[in-house]
């Protein structure tokens, strides 16, 4: 059964991950939030309650969405700087990528005013 094999699997991957506690604590984490969603779904909490414990939540959101447009566009802009080639080999790369990346973008905003 799965019992031995797991046995045999598991203590080798924890040997691997003591030494990554990044790892080790981002799955905690998340299993911790489980834990606690699931109990605190469980106590029925009020609307008040849900706000404030949600607002903070909202923000953190609100501060990763604001991260990502620099995020993508900085590395992008890296990537592209960092090629190595001649003007004519990098201007279509530029303009591929940048077709790409507005592409991308004009597919988001659709989809956002479509489905949201």
């Amino acid at each position: 059964g799965l019992g031995p094999w797991l046995r045999s699997c598991l203590p080798g991957r924890l040997r691997e991950w003591r030494g990554d506690w990044l790892l080790v604590m981002t799955v905690v984490g998340v299993a911790l939030g489980l834990m606690l969603g699931a109990l605190l779904g469980l106590a029925e909490p009020s609307e008040a309650a849900v706000a404030a414990v949600g607002f903070p939540g909202t923000i953190f959101l609100n501060l990763l969405k604001m991260l990502v447009l620099p995020l993508v566009a900085v590395s992008i802009s890296g990537g592209v700087l960092a090629l190595q080639g001649t003007g004519s080999a990098m201007a279509r790369v530029a303009r591929v990528t940048l077709l790409f990346y507005f592409g991308t973008m004009l597919l988001a905003v659709v989809v956002g005013i479509v489905f949201v």
